[in-house]
């Protein structure tokens, strides 16, 4: 959300009906976390959670029309034959895809371009996200206080796995996950 209306700011003065399109979204990233918190909540209560399913691989595409949409070009590439994997190792998947192209919107300039290449063996699932962008100085203390590594390492490691994430040497950041097997059903 923060890195759709950060994309709103920039471009108003240039482009508003891109400015209003990401600002659209954004409240529509802010009522899916409010849904989700509000599940994770009737699950604590045992109140009888709300049974949508949480978003998984096949919702990457939706995902990634919603990056482009924010200004951000995304190049998507699959190699191998995807495991059945569980509905919680997909869902990691997705969040780690997710929070890293938040942070490409977010740490970079405009006319940045992320690669994702999603890979699948019997044994693993990769993820690399990279961007060719320069990064842009975090100079508050609430961009600093960021838990989205924090976060994406926690989901990786539940299955097995493990995050590296770092900036490239020719310029641009790189994260990398690897799922072990134990995700698969």
């Amino acid at each position: 959300m923060v890195a759709l209306t950060d994309g709103a700011a920039y471009t108003l003065p240039a482009s508003p009906e891109r400015a209003a399109d990401a600002v659209g979204k954004a409240s529509d990233i802010g009522r899916q976390a409010i849904a989700e918190m509000q599940r994770v909540l009737d699950v604590l209560r045992d109140d009888g959670p709300d049974r949508r399913p949480q978003p998984g691989l096949g919702q990457l595409d939706t995902l990634f029309t919603e990056v482009r949409a924010a200004g951000l070009p995304v190049e998507f590439a699959v190699t191998g034959r995807p495991p059945a994997l569980t509905s919680g190792a997909e869902l990691a998947v997705y969040r780690v895809i997710q929070e890293a192209l938040t942070n490409v919107r977010k740490h970079t300039v405009p006319g940045t371009t992320a690669r994702v290449r999603l890979g699948h063996s019997d044994e693993r699932v990769e993820i690399e996200i990279t961007d060719d962008g320069p990064a842009v100085l975090v100079t508050t203390a609430a961009e600093r206080a960021g838990h989205g590594l924090a976060g994406m390492r926690e989901r990786v490691a539940v299955y097995g796995g493990r995050l590296e994430a770092g900036p490239l040497p020719g310029g641009g950041w790189r994260v990398y996950a690897r799922l072990e097997s134990g995700g698969t059903r």
